[in-house]
């Protein structure tokens, strides 16, 4: 029974592929929207107050967030982005917790754009952090993805299944071969097809909701160019600085673990 399978997969594989190389021949690129689940867990940020009305608070703090996300893409590169068409949809409860969740841990970067160039092996991460933009070049990072024989389908494309472990996380992408660039969203890349969905230890991370196959318009698949431009290495070393910085000031005793709504 498992040869079975396994030879019924390999021909499901190859039919995916051969249908893949017939669409790839009109192939010019494309825009993907997705939807980005973020999950927080306050309760370990905040741990215990002694205050019985800040615990009834955390408690009832939300436990994800959802936004949109766009990448768009042709046969060589790839820019990824927040939709700017969003409004800001987090409660006000939620920023209340994300501010005070700052004074609990480490200063973060934020990814604002991520731009990949596929032929020249070049990507150029656009962050926020502290207030300031940087731009971050490097090589494209390569992961060790392994094919599953895990199949779904996403807005009519049939999609197989990659994994990889990323510390204590099992990372599990969904990619259209169909769609033939190694593309996905924020640093999921690498694989044989554009990657649609992203699972971080079962859960959904990310999901693509709409597939435009029309060429994204002249320039915008472009560099982005705001923020000083650093190597990853020198970007680490700040990351570094500043969060010991950090821990200096927590460790002068700013405070305990009290929380004023």
């Amino acid at each position: 029974m498992k040869v079975k399978y396994f030879y019924r997969f390999i021909i499901i594989v190859l039919l995916i592929v051969f249908t893949g190389s017939l669409r790839a021949q009109d192939f010019q690129g494309g825009t993907i929207t997705y939807q980005q689940t973020t999950r927080y867990d306050f309760q370990s940020i905040f741990g215990k107050f002694n205050n019985p009305e800040a615990d009834e608070w955390v408690a009832s703090l939300p436990k994800q967030h959802q936004s949109l996300k766009l990448l768009y893409f042709t046969k060589g590169k790839a820019l990824f982005q927040q939709d700017p068409r969003e409004m800001e949809i987090s409660s006000e409860l939620l920023q209340q917790a994300l501010q005070k969740a700052d004074y609990f841990k480490p200063p973060e970067a934020l990814l604002l754009q991520l731009y990949s160039d596929f032929t020249k092996n070049v990507a150029i991460r656009q962050v926020e952090f502290m207030t300031r933009h940087f731009l971050i070049f490097g090589p494209i990072e390569k992961k060790a993805w392994k094919l599953t024989n895990k199949m779904i389908k996403i807005q009519d494309y049939t999609c197989m299944g990659a994994e990889l472990k990323q510390g204590d996380d099992l990372i599990t992408a969904y990619f259209a071969s169909e769609i033939p660039v190694s593309a996905g969203p924020a640093d999921y890349s690498g694989l044989p097809g554009l990657i649609l969905a992203v699972e971080i230890n079962g859960e959904t991370a990310f999901l693509a909701t709409s597939i435009d196959l029309t060429p994204p318009d002249a320039g915008i698949v472009s560099q982005p160019d705001k923020g000083k431009k650093v190597t990853q290495d020198e970007f680490n070393k700040i990351l570094e600085e500043k969060g010991k910085e950090w821990k200096e000031t927590r460790s002068k005793g700013k405070g305990g673990n009290t929380m004023k709504k």
